[in-house]
């Protein structure tokens, strides 16, 4: 099974640990499907809140599957956090007060 959209949106809850920092299980489980799934170079873009280092986390996982496959098909991995307010998503997301993009790659900014 391929996926057919070229930027791809990872956007699940990442509700805090014990220790109160986000936990990536969902991020990360959505990251290993993405690598045992894309048969073409794909942009993935972590929009759930996460913390620094995610986006090589989430790289790992993609290339840990790949390789599972015996594949190396190119992706990059853009950071665009989103900042909704709860009971203000909807006007937060339609009047973002910021947008962060984030990424080592700039066809990938560009492409966002």
């Amino acid at each position: 099974m391929g996926i057919c959209a070229e930027i791809l949106c990872v956007a699940v809850g990442t509700p805090p640990d014990e220790d109160g920092h986000a936990d990536l299980q969902v991020v990360l489980a959505v990251a290993r499907s993405i690598g045992r799934c894309i048969d073409a170079p794909r942009i993935v873009v972590t929009r759930s809140t996460v913390s620094v280092g995610t986006a090589d986390k989430v790289a790992d996982a993609i290339r840990t599957e790949q390789q599972a496959r015996g594949v190396e098909i190119p992706f990059e991995v853009v950071s665009n956090p989103e900042f909704l307010k709860e009971c203000s998503a909807v006007a937060d997301f339609q009047k973002p007060d910021r947008i962060v993009i984030g990424s080592s790659s700039p066809a990938a900014i560009e492409a966002m």
